[in-house]
């Protein structure tokens, strides 16, 4: 009845102010949504009559406060209108030339505060000088109120700061986790996503108002579920794998600008079955039913291999979650176990007799080495025999990038292809003596030629390292540490950059720390030959009762992005 009061009162506002004729009138109808339009027998033609009723215009516009007027540079804030259902139309401008705009949906008043805010600096908008002002429009329902009138804020004059957050550095991107470096004075990142492609697919945020307290920790950022719901958008049908970029987010825009995004991160491949949840969760429900002896553990192997070519899950994709993920492991080792006593087969580990002394000198000793999963790639119930042996000597040989190294066949005998396992095997032995095991990686030498580099887990048993890792082929592994970027020799006053990168006209910082205190540093003016070491020397340089030595490498010395990383060594 009130709605049918509003649309009388509508036409007779018309009227009055002459708009229509009475003729006209007589043709006016209402549409589902409230519009009137005119009638004639020729055609109906919409008019620009509505009975909505115009949502409020925006109030309180406020620069560089959240909503419950906390400081937050970059951040745009506003009271909430009444009958909004939470969609404001959002534009940004520079100078009066609009820079950014979007339709954000879901700010509601949540906490009652009666504002809502949005913050911006994830856009990067402010990498310029100059005045900025916002404006918002309320967004309306469209059947009982319309788009509010546009309200602008005042003017904020932005002074562009010359310092820009460190680009963040990716190490690993594995079972949708992204492992990168944290960022100084970072208040959170920005994750851009890339199909398989390279081409752009979606991006997330997370940013907070103050900077993040995890500075020098590395970053664990679980991406699955994002990377999820875009495959979902695009029916799973296009996507096989994605590229990220991550770029550090600043806790102050008149402080320090937004980091450049970082390089691709490694191409992480997936199958649809890495979003199915805690999966493979088949493989328990298969081994329920050999506790229910429904199955014999030979049957629950082969409905396992049969499940992971119906899942589209390879060999790979099952290593990655045994990387990840203990309970399964427990679950290959206690079918692993069922198997063997069924079939009566076991798995002998040994050390090449001729080896044996060069083995055991490096602490490869075969009496401290498991294995779990390799008896589950026995041909028809046969013994599975795994040796260790010394391999060929050009392969320990120390480079620029690796040093004590190790090298060490690990051989296989028994299974169907030694190349390409069934089932993955996790290895358990003690790290090889000579090789640091905090800096420890495996290099592991593919047959065709390729060279996969391992991180391998590290515990301590009885204070003798252990590692851990997981394999799908076999052949030749190097044990040993990856040289750092940066060594300092106190001896000659010099630092010996090692780099994968050309710098010229690079600039060199060392700095020297006393329980974390600057106690002198130096700046030097270097260029650096890609793939050589590269020694600087230093004039003026003190590390006297320094405990620690601080590296960077600037190809631009006027903004805060060192082109290689920093480096930490502890004296």
């Amino acid at each position: 009845m009130l709605k049918k009061l509003s649309i009388l009162l509508g036409i007779f506002l018309i009227l009055v102010s002459g708009a229509v004729s009475a003729e006209e009138v007589s043709n006016l109808k209402m549409n589902d949504t409230g519009m009137v339009y005119s009638s004639s027998a020729e055609e109906e033609e919409v008019m620009l009559v509505s009975t909505l009723a115009p949502l409020s215009t925006p109030t309180g516009l406020t620069w560089n406060v959240t909503e419950d007027g906390e400081p937050f540079q970059g951040r745009m804030c506003w009271n909430v209108v009444p009958n909004c259902e939470g969609s404001y139309f959002i534009s940004v401008y520079r100078n009066g030339v609009e820079v950014f705009h979007t339709n954000w949906s879901g700010l509601y008043d949540h906490n009652g505060i009666g504002k809502v805010s949005v913050e911006s600096i994830s856009h990067s908008i402010f990498n310029q000088s100059g005045d900025y002002t916002f404006s918002i429009q309320a967004q309306g329902d469209g059947i009982t109120y319309e788009n509010s009138a546009v309200a602008t804020s005042p003017v904020y004059h932005f002074e562009c700061p010359s310092s820009k957050l460190q680009t963040p550095v990716i190490s690993s991107f594995n079972n949708g986790i992204l492992v990168h470096s944290a960022v100084k004075n970072a208040s959170g990142y920005r994750y851009i996503l890339y199909d398989q492609n390279k081409n752009e697919v979606g991006w997330t945020c997370f940013v907070w108002n103050s900077p993040m307290d995890n500075y020098g920790e590395p970053i664990y950022e679980d991406l699955g579920w994002y990377m999820k719901d875009i495959c979902s958008w695009n029916n799973f049908d296009d996507i096989t794998g994605f590229y990220v970029k991550v770029a550090a987010m600043t806790y102050n825009i008149e402080l320090y600008q937004n980091s450049n995004d970082s390089s691709f991160s490694p191409l992480y491949h997936f199958s649809l079955s890495d979003f199915g949840g805690d999966e493979p969760s088949f493989v328990d429900d298969i081994l329920g039913d050999v506790d229910a002896g429904y199955a014999t553990a030979t049957e629950a192997l082969d409905a396992i291999l049969e499940e992971m070519v119906n899942q589209d899950i390879t060999n790979l994709d099952m290593a990655l979650n045994m990387t990840n993920n203990e309970s399964l492991v427990d679950s290959i080792s206690r079918l692993e176990d069922l198997y063997c006593q069924e079939n009566n087969t076991s798995v002998n580990i040994s050390n090449n007799p001729e080896d044996t002394e060069y083995l055991e000198e490096r602490g490869i000793n075969a009496d401290h080495i498991s294995v779990i999963g390799a008896a589950l790639n026995g041909i028809g119930g046969q013994d599975v025999d795994i040796n260790f042996s010394k391999a060929d000597d050009s392969l320990s040989q120390d480079s620029l990038f690796y040093k004590n190294s190790v090298a060490v066949n690990i051989d296989i005998d028994g299974v169907h292809d030694s190349k390409n396992l069934d089932i993955p095997i996790q290895i358990t032995m003690p790290a090889p003596a000579g090789v640091l095991p905090d800096r420890m990686v495996i290099l592991h030498y593919h047959v065709d030629g390729s060279i996969e580099t391992i991180h391998p887990g590290l515990f301590y048993e009885d204070e003798t390292p252990y590692l851990k890792f997981v394999l799908t082929s076999f052949s030749p592994f190097v044990f040993c540490n990856e040289v750092p970027p940066f060594a300092y020799d106190s001896s000659s006053n010099q630092v010996i950059v090692t780099s994968e990168v050309g710098v010229t006209e690079g600039t060199l910082l060392v700095g020297a720390y006393q329980n974390g205190i600057l106690i002198d540093f130096e700046s030097v003016s270097t260029t650096i030959t890609a793939n050589t070491s590269t020694p600087v020397s230093l004039t003026n340089f003190d590390s006297t009762g320094a405990d620690e030595i601080r590296y960077f490498v600037w190809d631009d010395p006027s903004v805060l992005k060192p082109l290689l990383n920093s480096y930490s060594e502890k004296l």
